[in-house]
């Protein structure tokens, strides 16, 4: 039913919160999962100096900002790497992609470039001024990708 399945990570243990769930569907489909996670752009990483979230004067030398995308990349392809061979391990097959950008574009575009046929991410869960205030990756995902999308939220505190 389901021959390949994205899996947005982004290393917290909210969002591996739907790991059992897509295993379960990856076991009984037969389905590969595509495990993704989405580092800072040139212009995040920019932008971040703006609002002092960098050492003044870094964003200065345009090699600073590659280092840091490749220190990111070199982590979430770690991450990745990691999430991948414990699914493997229970007879998954699994393959991993990091993207740059916003999450929500990354997980669109990727979709669309693996031909996917099931988006499943975590949420937060939040609602009214909390999903105004901050966004969200899932709910962004749910109106725009124009393909199922399961949604796994955390259980209330």
């Amino acid at each position: 039913m389901f021959d390949q399945i994205l899996v947005p990570l982004d290393g917290s243990e909210l969002a591996e919160r739907v790991l059992p769930y897509v295993e379960e569907l990856a076991k009984k489909f037969g389905s590969r999962l595509v495990i993704l996670q989405t580092i800072s752009s040139a212009g995040q990483i920019a932008g971040m100096t703006q609002g002092g979230g960098l050492e003044a004067g870094v964003i200065g030398y345009p090699d600073s900002i590659t280092e840091i995308q490749e220190a990111e990349r070199k982590s979430g392809s770690e991450y990745l790497n990691r999430v991948a061979a414990r699914l493997t391990a229970l007879g998954v097959t699994v393959s991993t992609v990091v993207a740059e950008g916003n999450p929500a574009d990354s997980i669109m575009a990727e979709s669309k470039k693996e031909g996917i046929e099931l988006i499943a991410i975590s949420t937060h869960g939040r609602s009214g001024f909390g999903r105004v205030l901050f966004g969200s990756v899932a709910d962004k995902v749910i109106r725009d990708s124009g393909i199922p999308v399961l949604v796994i939220r955390p259980p209330d505190k």
